[in-house]
């Protein structure tokens, strides 16, 4: 059974007509990522991950080696001015392991661990799951051109 696809006005209960095309693919933009973190979220709160703890892990999983902090804090899809607190969790949660860089004490280097590994491997059936469910709906052409359209809208915003 296909969703009924509700336009923004609709979901918001917008009385009056939107000021301009921009505004309304603005909010929409704002409503649809905030249901989809929303989504994310519950589903790992059994693992009692916060989504940025959950992308620290799949960033460390991903690089496969230890890596500096300030590294993980540029690559998150959300980033945040708090990702020593972020790490602090993470370790004393048993996650992860820090290690001062051989090359430059001043550093920190992570890594996540077999205890790390093990909790997202547990997630992504889930995840995925969840990510099917969002866009198994549309074609490859169309989730590609999705993709496009949000790198082109990133581009525009002021640094």
């Amino acid at each position: 059974m296909k969703t009924k696809i509700e336009p923004i006005k609709e979901t918001i209960k917008q009385g009056l007509p939107f000021k301009s095309i921009q505004q309304e693919t603005m909010m929409s933009l704002i409503r649809t990522a905030s249901q989809v973190k929303q989504c994310v979220e519950s589903n790992l709160d059994k693992s009692k991950l916060s989504g940025q703890q959950y992308n620290v892990l799949r960033i460390l999983r991903g690089a496969a080696k230890a890596i500096p902090i300030m590294d993980i804090s540029n690559r998150l899809v959300e980033p945040t001015m708090g990702i020593t607190r972020l790490i602090n969790k993470l370790e004393k949660s048993g996650y992860i392991d820090r290690c001062q860089s051989e090359e430059d004490l001043r550093i920190f280097n992570v890594v996540i661990n077999k205890k790390g590994l093990k909790l997202l491997s547990s997630l992504d059936e889930k995840v995925e799951a969840i990510d099917k469910n969002i866009f198994g709906s549309m074609s490859e052409v169309k989730l590609k051109k999705l993709t496009n359209l949000l790198d082109e809208a990133r581009a525009n915003i002021p640094s």
